[in-house]
């Protein structure tokens, strides 16, 4: 793709819709069937003839790659039903067009392949040739070397990147675009009359087979991600191509360049030929469409930790069977594409046609009974839980519109169904939350609902009428506020008031935001919090790695905060009005892999509410420009962001009306596939967070994660708070495994005493929560009256 494509992708890349546990591959691969649903087609899975890999920008030299592309080829094998004939490669198989690149590309190749006996078939992208920098086609040939070129039919065209290979009956071209710039896409004079003459001569001779041609543009106005409508469809398609295969019924192509997650079924298409664009192994791209206004890369959160492929079957009848692939979960996508032999008439054009899917097409569908909840959150603010909706393919998207009492618009958002992090559809989320700010919440109004398919199919609307509740609300605030004005006539908190204090906890979290508005205890109620699981619950990790205060470094001067002794355990990190890299933090360096943080007694007065752990190799580091590794929560809305860009997540625990001053903790693991998770563990429940191993890739003063050092500090301008650091170590350190208890109604002696991680008491009170495992770290008072 173009290097101006390239940096939109990038600069799109934030948001996140969930966590996903994106783990090792080689234990879950071992038998992978095809899951094929083929009973209505005429597709012969009991004869196959021809098996070919369908593959995409693996863009060998940026990161890892290589090690990418070498896993997609081991998923490819366990998929497969019979040894892999050929594999067919659709562009940008480097980055930088460089010989060091091919010899890496090779080197993938020949660790699954022998050239000389499987057909590596290639097509040039614009990584690959075009750009300032890269090698010319002739030099590409040199690179790959004669091996690559075994099975080319004819080798005096293949030093203009075009290439022709005939695998058993069966051809596949390779076109060269000559130029990859807006609504350009073309191909040389050269190309065009050797394309042409070459697929007269095939379908002469042979009429009712497909021909294979692949190109890394797709054809101008075809398959998605090459629409007109698209956001990138001018950069990434080519009318000529169109214009050249429109006349060959015959022709199957198969592209790239766009990187479009093939999970959307409009990756294939049928108009006068058939095109498949073939997503990408490295990464992958939504483009969501001039139409939408929210909705497109920033749900994807890294799109590097995306890896698809596709797998071609041909039976000996000449029908095709696609089974598209996410390589990273090494599981099937969706059911297959199932294509019949060419016919003469050209019925096998009609199934994948935009026409009859739309004609055909079934609008999504809500559940009977199914409705919306909706809380205020903030002054302006909403969030919209909606349940899932079910279609005959799959909901791309939900709508949401907020309607004022006269009946106008004034607002609406699209956004994603997660259908790309989810292969099989069955596994999608059973309700999705959308948020809402920068509105006017006038009463009465309306929050209406659509669910959205890919073929133009709109559901019937969930709504919600929301009216002024002023004073059903402060009836509720002041019920609990009366709770809580009881717990503190008291002369001190007992052990006895922990079911009382963690039922107001959960009600409390329960509430709208005008409702908590109205509370005139809430503070109090925070201070209660403090005290209760300072007093009565204490880990052996705050026994045994209590920071103090000679142990930390501040970078902030004292009018903007601090680093003091805490009223219990610890030390507390304060911050007054301060911005981005004013950092508390701490002077020995710690084991990332297997790093553990208690936190507790958070204070969050300002209207921002972002903070940020930065974890380096250098003391006292500031993050400017990736120097770092630095991981963000917005406690506010509990969006997780790595390296100020890439929204990894939104955490249901990380949020700061949900957790008030209650303890919780992060633990930070590197798992085998080298990806990041964090651990976190509350009163609240616990949760992990994912980031994608890239992130943690070509971090100048990260190189040994056996020796950070950690420290915090706010991520946003005049930034107001405070929090309890309760322990801390890493992973050379000894820490027990987190483990599971059943509620109880009070924790006993030896639960108090508990080891690292595993001070279940805290949970096992919060009956509550009825979560098994839910860990809450505490603290001692010091100095207790």
């Amino acid at each position: 793709m173009s290097k101006k494509f390239a940096k939109k992708i990038a600069a799109c890349a934030l948001g996140g819709l969930m966590a996903m546990g994106i783990v090792g591959i080689a234990s879950k691969i071992d038998e992978a069937p095809i899951e094929t649903k083929a009973a209505s087609y005429a597709f012969d899975e009991k004869n196959i003839e021809l098996t070919f890999a369908s593959l995409s920008d693996p863009h060998i030299g940026y990161g890892s790659n290589d090690q990418v592309l070498s896993n997609a080829f081991t998923v490819l094998k366990s998929f497969s039903q019979r040894p892999i004939d050929a594999v067919y490669f659709h562009g940008d198989q480097t980055q930088n067009g460089t010989a060091a690149e091919v010899e890496t590309f090779k080197s993938v190749i020949n660790q699954h392949f022998d050239p000389t006996k499987t057909p590596i078939i290639t097509t040039n992208g614009n990584h690959d040739t075009y750009w300032s920098g890269c090698m010319t086609t002739s030099q590409f040939v040199n690179a790959y070397g004669s091996e690559m070129y075994t099975f080319d039919v004819d080798k005096e065209i293949i030093t203009t990147g075009n290439r022709h290979v005939k695998v058993g009956d069966y051809h596949f071209l390779s076109v060269q675009i000559q130029t990859f710039m807006p609504n350009i896409n073309n191909m040389s004079a050269q190309t065009k009359t050797w394309l042409k003459n070459t697929l007269d001569s095939i379908v002469a001779e042979d009429p009712n087979s497909y021909v294979f041609v692949s190109c890394h543009s797709p054809a101008k106005n075809t398959v998605y991600g090459s629409m007109d409508t698209d956001n990138y469809g001018e950069w990434g398609s080519s009318q000529e191509l169109d214009d050249i295969l429109k006349n060959y019924p015959q022709v199957l192509l198969f592209t790239g360049h766009t990187h479009c997650a093939i999970n959307d079924d409009r990756s294939i298409n049928q108009s006068t030929y058939t095109q498949i664009n073939g997503g990408s192994t490295s990464d992958i791209v939504l483009d969501g469409g001039a139409e939408y206004t929210e909705l497109g890369n920033a749900a994807i959160g890294d799109p590097r930790s995306y890896s698809q492929g596709m797998l071609v079957d041909v039976d000996k009848n000449g029908n095709v069977r696609v089974t598209r692939i996410d390589f990273k979960r090494a599981m099937q996508i969706k059911d297959c594409w199932y294509l019949d032999s060419p016919k003469e008439n050209d019925s096998h054009l009609t199934r994948y046609s935009t026409r009859v899917r739309t004609q055909n097409n079934s609008a999504p569908v809500f559940e009977s009974g199914a409705s919306l909840t909706v809380k205020e959150t903030g002054a302006n603010a909403l969030e919209i839980l909606i349940p899932k909706a079910s279609d005959d393919d799959m909901v791309l998207a939900y709508e949401t519109s907020l309607i004022n009492g006269a009946g106008s618009v004034l607002k609406t958002v699209k956004t994603l169904s997660p259908w790309f992090a989810n292969p099989n559809l069955d596994t999608l989320p059973e309700e999705q939350k959308v948020t809402m700010s920068g509105v006017s919440l006038a009463y009465p109004y309306t929050v209406k609902v659509v669910a959205l398919d890919c073929f133009g199919g709109v559901s019937d609307p969930l709504e919600v009428v929301m009216r002024d509740t002023k004073e059903e609300d402060m009836a509720t605030a002041a019920a609990v506020d009366a709770r809580i004005s009881a717990l503190a006539e008291k002369d001190a908190v007992a052990k006895s008031d922990g079911e009382e204090i963690v039922a107001i906890r959960a009600e409390i979290n329960a509430m709208s935001y005008k409702t908590v508005g109205y509370m005139q205890e809430y503070e109090t109620f925070v201070g209660l919090e403090a005290e209760y699981y300072g007093k009565y619950y204490l880990t052996k990790d705050a026994e045994k790695y209590e920071p103090k205060v000679e142990d930390t470094f501040t970078l902030s001067t004292a009018s903007r905060g601090g680093v003091e002794e805490s009223d219990y355990t610890g030390v507390t990190f304060q911050w007054i009005s301060t911005t981005k890299n004013v950092s508390h933090g701490f002077k020995q360096t710690y084991d990332l892999d297997g790093l553990h943080i208690s936190f507790a007694n958070l204070s969050m007065t300002s209207e921002n509410k972002k903070y940020a752990v930065l974890l380096s190799n250098k003391e006292k580091d500031k993050w400017t420009n990736g120097e770092a590794l630095l991981i963000a929560v917005d406690f506010e809305t509990g969006e997780v962001t790595v390296n100020d860009k890439t929204a990894i997540a939104t955490s249901k625990i990380l949020q700061y009306n949900k957790l008030g001053a209650t303890p919780f903790d992060i633990r930070f693991t590197i798992v085998e596939n080298g990806d990041l998770t964090l651990d976190v563990h509350s009163v609240n429940g616990e949760e992990t967070i994912v980031i994608p191993k890239g992130n943690l890739e070509n971090i100048p003063n990260l190189t040994d994660t056996k020796n950070c050092y950690v420290s915090l500090c706010p991520w946003n301008s005049r930034t107001t708070g405070s929090m309890d650091i309760v322990a801390i170590h890493g992973g050379e350190s000894v820490c027990g495994q987190y483990e599971s208890s059943k509620p109880v109604t009070q924790p006993s002696e030896s639960e108090e005493e508990g080891g690292c991680g595993s001070s279940v008491a805290a949970a096992s009170v919060c009956a509550v929560t009825a979560l098994a495992g839910a860990v809450a770290l505490a603290k001692k008072k010091k100095d207790e009256d």
